[in-house]
C-alpha cells in the first residue's frame, strides 16, 4: 500500500469522517511545481471541506507525510513546514553561556 493510500485510510475517525477529501486522494494531490494543481487542491479544501481548520492543524503537527505531494488543510508540505518553524520556540543565545 502506498503512503498516500495509507493517509487516506487514516482519514477515518472524528473530524476526519467529515473531510471532503475522504473520497480519495486525487482531490488533494498536487505537484508543488504545478501552480494550477496546487491552486485547484487549495480551492477544493477551502470551498468544499467543512473541517479545513482541523485538517490544517493536523497537517502542521503531523510530519510523517510532508514528503507526499498533497495539500492538507489548504497548505502545501512546504507551507506546513514553515508554519511548524514559526510555531517552534526560538532559542535565545546568551553571550558567555555554553
Amino acid at each position: 500500500m502506498s503512503e498516500l493510500a495509507a493517509l487516506v485510510l487514516e482519514v477515518s475517525a472524528g473530524w476526519r469522517e467529515r473531510a471532503a477529501c475522504k473520497g480519495g486522494p486525487e482531490m488533494i494531490e498536487a505537484d508543488p511545481k504545478n501552480k494550477e494543481q496546487v491552486s485547484a487542491a487549495k480551492a477544493f479544501c477551502f470551498r468544499e471541506c467543512p473541517v479545513v481548520d482541523e485538517c490544517r492543524e493536523w497537517g502542521i503537527s503531523e510530519r510523517r507525510y510532508d514528503h507526499i505531494n498533497e495539500v492538507v488543510g489548504g497548505l502545501t508540505a512546504e507551507q506546513r513546514r514553515a508554519a511548524r518553524r514559526r510555531r517552534a520556540p526560538r532559542r535565545r543565545f546568551v553571550a558567555g553561556s555554553t
